[in-house]
């Protein structure tokens, strides 16, 4: 159980026999009520003998020079004159003679900078490139890479974005799909594969995809590989279903014509089926 100190106010596990909280006094506190008037030094309380032990520098400590180091003394080799002593603070140096004083750097002049590969000179030390897109670029160049264009208006898309398309051309084929939606319900019904089967004449039942990729034991039919449960869509390697004859071909969407695989495979595949023959899986 902790009291309260009546003069200081911090809490402390009390002796046998000591006051109850109202009356208790801890004991530095009781130590200076004893001794004179005078203000005392800065410094601590030792909480073994109640010594005050002046401070000079550094954090304050616990123990005056006799219990710290029965106590909290951690005996510690100099790493300037190699000398042993005892610290309770932490210190690596036994004094300020033998802490290393240290220079300040000085100013990078002009003839420090560096010249970016863009052409462009740092002014920052530690830097190569000025830029995230001079790094990548030059980080490309070490590799061997080519800067890939868009399809459409033969944009630079950069060396490494996976995409065939640059941002403005993409929202504009998304916007012209749309419009071609609203005003040709051929191309309209092809969002599912009921209106899909409805379309080319084919047969239709439904078709679970988790009981598909269950069934072929999440493993590709196209490359045969293994199949991670936890990619999600749109990532290449994520589970698909795909038509072994595709419907435009006159495959069926039904258990017997679907198969488990990933999504790079499906759209490489696309609709230029090879018309294998289908496996009877009961």
């Amino acid at each position: 159980m902790l009291v309260a100190c009546r003069l200081c106010g911090k809490k402390k596990r009390p002796g046998a026999g000591s006051l109850p909280e109202g009356r208790y006094t801890c004991r530095p506190c009781r130590s200076l009520s004893r001794g004179d008037s005078k203000e005392l030094p800065p410094g601590w309380a030792c909480v073994v003998c109640a010594q005050w032990v002046t401070r000079t520098r550094g954090p304050v400590g616990m123990y005056c020079k006799k219990h710290k180091h029965s106590r909290s003394g951690r005996h510690v080799i100099c790493r300037t004159c190699s000398n042993k002593f005892v610290t309770t603070t932490g210190r690596i140096y036994c004094s300020d003679k033998c802490r290393p004083v240290r220079e300040k750097k000085a100013p990078q002049s002009r003839l420090d900078w560096r010249l970016c590969l863009c052409g462009k000179w740092i002014c920052k030390p530690g830097r190569k490139y000025c830029t995230e897109h001079c790094s990548k670029e030059a980080q490309a160049i070490r590799a061997g890479s080519r800067n890939k264009q868009c399809r459409q208006c033969a944009e630079p898309l950069g060396y490494f974005n996976p995409a065939s398309l640059c941002v403005d051309c993409r929202d504009a084929r998304a916007r012209q799909r749309k419009k071609d939606q609203r005003r040709n319900p051929d191309y309209r019904s092809l969002n599912n594969h009921r209106q899909r089967a409805r379309h080319y004449g084919v047969d239709y039942e439904p078709v679970k995809r988790s009981r598909v990729f269950e069934r072929d034991g999440w493993k590709c039919g196209i490359c045969q590989k293994r199949v991670d449960k936890r990619l999600k869509h749109p990532h290449p390697l994520s589970a698909s279903l795909d038509h072994v004859v595709p419907m435009a071909l006159g495959g069926g969407h039904t258990y017997l014509n679907t198969q488990c695989a990933h999504l790079q495979c499906n759209s490489k595949k696309s609709h230029f089926g090879a018309g294998d023959q289908l496996a009877l899986i009961g």
